[in-house]
């Protein structure tokens, strides 16, 4: 209870009780990056620091969520202290458990991004860095882990609260596998379908688990190989896609009947990342983006802070 000297200490966090008997919770955020996005985190960690984007307003709240780096190489001590610093000088410790690291150690072709879609890739595609970052998160980061925020560095705060919020949603009673936006942005998007990837994943499901291994990652990789540029947050819009083309088979039904309730959508973030959002003409202030969606504490994209 909050009236508890462990409370107090800050030596557990408190627990509902409907949190404890429903088994659903979050357990971390995981923040996949590259070297390049070194400074953008750096920003964010400063960010979180100032009234309007702090992940709680109040700090009274013992933290029971790790904050999770994913690094697509392998490990950097300096880069790790620069962190560790900019996590204590900012006083993310009041809203986080802990900071941890983890590595995928991505080499070559393993660890390609290619937003033009143009020369050499390997079996995972033009995209591979990320769908191996985000592979690594579910199958072997959030190992013991209930349920988890993918949060990309570019995924910008709209009010204060906003991992009060987090929290809500994963500890919703409602089953869901994957909990997240679609697009709701300004451009044109084939696949109107997809769950963009900052979303509430349910790792400590062993059904989830399951469907992963045995659904999700076997179709990923005979797919891309067809598709060169498929992303990981795509992969069940194709999945479905002749469905929604009107040649879907009994086995299409089958799969939708088993699955697609499964997957949310959620108004909790806000997916805005198109190439036409990005433009800087096109580009939200927070500002507007707060007054465009009230209801979301998270905008994915790009702002004008």
């Amino acid at each position: 209870t909050r009236e508890s000297e462990l409370y107090d200490q800050h030596v557990f966090p408190y627990l509902p009780v409907e949190r404890f008997v429903q088994g659903t919770y979050l357990s971390a955020i995981m923040m996949p990056f590259t070297s390049r996005e070194v400074e953008t985190l750096t920003k964010r960690f400063e960010a979180w620091h100032t009234e309007g984007y702090r992940p709680y307003s109040s700090q009274r709240l013992a933290p029971g969520v790790d904050l999770c780096l994913c690094f697509n190489h392998r490990r950097d001590a300096k880069m790790e202290a620069r962190f560790r610093a900019a996590f204590q000088q900012n006083g993310l410790g009041n809203y986080f458990r802990r900071l941890r690291f983890f590595y995928s150690n991505l080499t070559g072709l393993r660890d390609l991004y290619s937003t033009e879609r143009k020369g050499r890739f390997g079996p995972e595609g033009y995209s591979a860095g990320p769908n191996n970052q985000f592979f690594d998160i579910v199958t072997r980061f959030s190992h013991g882990m209930a349920r988890v925020m993918l949060m990309e560095s570019d995924v910008v705060p709209l009010c204060d609260d906003w991992r009060e919020r987090v929290e809500a949603v994963a500890g919703s009673v409602e089953k869901f596998w994957i909990c997240g936006s679609h697009y709701r942005g300004q451009g044109y998007l084939q696949s109107f379908w997809h769950v963009n990837g900052n979303a509430i994943y349910d790792v400590g499901n062993a059904d989830f688990r399951r469907f992963f291994s045995d659904v999700y990652l076997p179709y990923f990789r005979e797919r891309v190989r067809q598709q060169p540029a498929l992303s990981y947050d795509v992969v069940m819009h194709d999945f479905f896609a002749p469905l929604f083309a009107g040649r879907g088979d009994m086995s299409d039904l089958q799969n939708w009947s088993r699955y697609a309730h499964r997957i949310r959508f959620s108004d909790f973030i806000v997916n805005v990342s198109h190439e036409y959002d990005r433009q800087l003409q096109n580009q939200l202030t927070v500002f507007q983006a707060r007054r465009r969606f009230p209801d979301s504490v998270l905008f994915h994209g790009a702002v004008k802070i």
